[in-house]
């Protein structure tokens, strides 16, 4: 049980958001499992409705999956509004380990 839970830790989403004048850039980390993630950030980027993203791109090192996206400003006189988009994706990465937790709790005390 202790194995899988450190397993699982491992694996667990994270995002950093950096701004720079009107680009955003976004890194997320998923593990392999996670895949359907990236689709999720960029909906977040994109429902906005300040942002268009420029570019993602992506790597994969042993069982994690590194992405970088790029987005810009649709509008650079007003911005992209950094804090709004990463509270939601804070909240996005929350709910993924949520999840991924209760799957771990469901799955450990199967007999």
């Amino acid at each position: 049980m202790k194995e899988e839970i450190n397993r699982v830790n491992l694996m667990l989403p994270a995002v950093a958001v950096k701004e720079t004048g009107s680009t955003l850039e976004v890194n997320l980390v998923t593990g392999l499992d996670k895949r359907d993630m990236l689709h999720e950030v960029l909906h977040v980027l994109e429902a906005e409705g300040t942002a268009e993203v420029l570019s993602a791109s992506y790597c994969n090192v042993g069982d994690k999956i590194f992405y970088t996206i790029y987005s810009q400003a649709i509008w650079p006189r007003i911005g992209i509004e950094t804090s709004k988009v990463r509270e939601r994706l804070k909240e996005l990465v929350s709910e993924f380990n949520q999840d991924l937790m209760e799957d771990v709790m469901d799955t450990s005390f199967d007999v």
